[in-house]
């Protein structure tokens, strides 16, 4: 999940505000920016189930490298995108950069055709009655 300046700046400053000693933070649901609470939620969520989580920044420029890492693909395969228009770039010298924010909106542009597509496919076997 990535957020907007104006959603980091609310989580800066409720940080700010908050009721904070050595051992406690005192921070209610409805303190938070909706997208802020459903994160850790989800985080909680994970946890309870035992599942792993891994919290780390991404910079506002990527590398191809780390764009492709990111989206789950090779790097050739990026720089397909990059190249027909799918993905939207920019050079620093001889080097490819790509901004957080685009490579965030066409992971949802991939995963909604992912899902599209698997709904098609369900909805085919439907029709044949497999």
């Amino acid at each position: 999940m990535t957020f907007d300046s104006a959603t980091s700046a609310s989580v800066a400053e409720l940080l700010d505000r908050t009721t904070r000693t050595d051992n406690e933070w005192v921070i209610r649901k409805s303190d938070l920016a909706p997208r802020v609470a459903d994160l850790i939620e989800a985080v909680l969520e994970s946890v309870a189930h035992g599942d792993a989580i891994t919290v780390g920044r991404v910079p506002e420029v990527l590398t191809t490298t780390m764009a492709a890492k990111i989206l789950g693909m090779s790097r050739p395969t990026l720089m397909k995108h990059i190249r027909d228009g799918r993905l939207t770039s920019h050079s620093v010298g001889t080097h490819t950069r790509l901004r957080r924010e685009d490579v965030v909106e066409f992971r949802r542009s991939l995963r909604a055709d992912c899902a599209r597509a698997i709904q098609d496919l369900m909805e085919l076997e439907d029709e044949l009655g497999i």
